[in-house]
């Protein structure tokens, strides 16, 4: 399969012939977007690419590095996904070891993490030490359905690729310039974004009585509306994270409320959030299994109060 054979998303295509062409690429990339879009065989395509043995901005798919990744036996390509309903700590530690060899017979090691979102949070810090320090052989994609299953501290040492209707014309920017989806069409905030945005100023005021109210409401909505709130919420957080680590408004999702998000980050540190979105990527994993809803809803406040306390 060559660049040509999947169907659309010219501009992230023309990204990375670019930086094949000129032999300068990201050690880490996020392809995001939407299931269905495309992602894995993109980044399957990028690394067959990358160790082609032409060397062009384009896998020729003739040689036997080619030949071989085409067959899944490339030993120097190497692909994880889901152990279940998620990657575990153990599978992250493996790809770690392999990570610091050196390739066996390519330019490059690639690592590529499907439904990378699935992480345990775990799983997550182990992959965090790898980007911190990254080998110089090794390039890894992490391919992802859901933005808010990364930890900020994951997503902001990778280089963000777009796929799908949310894609920028220059994904080498690395910013998504969405509108929520939780707008109308006059581009007010929706009643649930505002909902869950005091949710989070109640939590670092520490305003309790706010906190079990919004809490308790959650709980008592059925598992899909729980699960939503708990996203956006993890979505707020997420960017409180990202604007104390960079000062970066550009990079917020809710941009449009950076002032509020600025505000807020005056007020509390980033090892707290840090382990307030740890806590709200476990309670989202727990929603996909079948632990009672409250008993999710109530240890997740716990968490919360204890790491802003």
């Amino acid at each position: 399969m060559a660049y040509r054979n999947i169907e659309g998303h010219e501009p992230v295509k023309k990204y990375l012939k670019k930086a094949l062409a000129k032999g300068v690429f990201s050690h880490a990339y996020i392809f995001e977007g939407k299931e269905g879009e495309g992602k894995f065989e993109m980044a399957k395509e990028f690394a067959k690419a990358v160790n082609c043995q032409k060397g062009k901005e384009e896998a020729c798919g003739d040689c036997s590095s080619c030949r071989k990744a085409d067959m899944s036996n490339h030993p120097d390509i190497i692909s994880i996904g889901p152990d279940g309903r998620s990657i575990k700590n153990d599978q992250v530690k493996a790809l770690q070891t392999e990570m610091h060899l050196k390739p066996y017979e390519s330019r490059r090691k690639i690592f590529i993490i499907d439904s990378a979102d699935t992480m345990t949070p775990q799983a997550q810090n182990s992959l965090l030490k790898v980007l911190e320090e990254p080998p110089s052989s090794s390039l890894l994609i992490l391919v992802s359905s859901n933005e808010v299953g990364l930890l900020p501290t994951v997503r902001s040492r990778c280089q963000r690729i777009h796929f799908g209707r949310r894609l920028e014309e220059n994904p080498a920017g690395g910013i998504s310039r969405e509108m929520s989806n939780e707008c109308d069409g006059q581009g007010n905030i929706s009643e649930h974004r505002k909902k869950s945005l005091m949710f989070v100023e109640d939590c670092i005021k520490k305003n309790t009585k706010g906190m079990f109210e919004f809490s308790e409401s959650i709980s008592k909505a059925d598992r899909k509306e729980c699960l939503e709130a708990l996203n956006m919420i993890t979505a707020w957080f997420r960017d409180l994270s990202l604007y104390i680590e960079t000062k970066n408004g550009q990079l917020l999702k809710n941009h449009d409320k950076m002032d509020d998000i600025k505000a807020l980050a005056g007020k509390t540190k980033g090892k707290s959030v840090y382990r307030v979105l740890e806590a709200l990527v476990e309670a989202i994993e727990k929603m996909h299994g079948t632990v009672n809803q409250q008993m999710i809803v109530d240890h997740l406040l716990l968490k919360i109060q204890e790491a802003l306390k």
